[in-house]
């Protein structure tokens, strides 16, 4: 599985695919935070979805799944949710195409450094376990499981730490990139 992942992201990433779905992710991203997001406060009162919520604990979980409004609750489940099963696997394919795009121009093909192109899909993968936890603490409310909610956070807290490791990838990948085509435009024999 592992192998057949890279090398499709090998193989089909290129700057066109890349430009395409970073335009998609910042399509979703325009919804969530322009539409979806403050439609919900004006249900909710203003309490934060957890999905958003970097670093969530069980009080404000418990919060969200006990005291939010059944209207903002029902939203979630019919807007946001629906929206947000999709969205994992555009930010997982623009990450990884990201990264590889980058990791070509630089001829950079260590096994090692690859592994990082399946990041995003474990990302996408935590994000999915903790939509379907959150959905399914919903459906059970007012039932409310501390233990289940702290696995919920533990894939939450995951997601989180493993989107850092992708943004400062990218970010390192492109910096030492940007320093190599400068490096070879200005400190390079004619």
């Amino acid at each position: 599985m592992r192998i057949n992942v890279l090398n499709f992201v090998k193989k089909t990433s290129t700057g066109k695919k890349t430009l395409i779905f970073f335009l998609i992710f910042l399509a979703f991203n325009f919804l969530f935070n322009l539409f979806i997001i403050p439609q919900f406060n004006t249900y909710s009162g203003n309490i934060s979805m957890l999905d958003v919520s970097r670093g969530y604990d069980i009080h404000l979980a418990e919060k969200f799944i006990t005291k939010t409004p059944k209207e903002a609750l029902s939203f979630y489940l019919r807007c946001f949710l629906p929206v947000d099963l999709v969205f994992p696997i555009i930010y997982a394919l623009f990450f990884s195409f990201t990264l590889a795009f980058l990791f070509s121009k630089l001829t950079l093909k260590t096994n090692k450094i690859e592994l990082l192109l399946l990041f995003p899909f474990l990302m996408a993968a935590t994000d999915y376990i903790e939509n379907i936890g959150i959905a399914f603490m919903i459906v059970m409310n007012p039932k409310f499981n501390n233990v289940f909610a702290a696995v919920i956070m533990f894939f939450s807290s995951l997601k989180w730490h493993l989107g850092g490791i992708i943004s400062l990838s990218i970010i390192i990948t492109f910096i030492i990139l940007m320093i190599k085509i400068i490096k070879n435009k200005f400190f390079t024999k004619k």
